[in-house]
């Protein structure tokens, strides 16, 4: 590897980009500010969100192109699935 007096040339270029990108993420937060209205600044907390069926965090993909190889009465066996299990009628764990 070649070196920069005691210094190998990674480092030197790891430190300037590391440089660059905090000055990206400083010059980003009025940026950040300005999109914001006053009254939604403070309100996201963060935290856990659990995605569900219910909640619609989580879903089947659809079948795209393949849509066509699934019938209707599978189709309708999922849908009637999905139903249960947001019932309570399945209950996963």
């Amino acid at each position: 590897m070649p070196i920069l007096g005691d210094i190998p040339v990674v480092g030197v270029m790891l430190i300037i980009a590391g440089l660059g990108w905090a000055l990206i993420n400083i010059n980003s937060l009025p940026m950040v500010v300005d999109l914001t209205d006053a009254v939604q600044i403070g309100t996201f907390t963060g935290g856990n969100v659990i995605g569900t069926l219910a909640n619609e965090g989580v879903a089947l993909a659809p079948f795209h192109q393949l849509d066509h190889l699934v019938s209707d009465e599978l189709k309708a066996e999922l849908e009637q699935l999905k139903a249960d299990i947001i019932a309570g009628v399945i209950v996963l764990d």
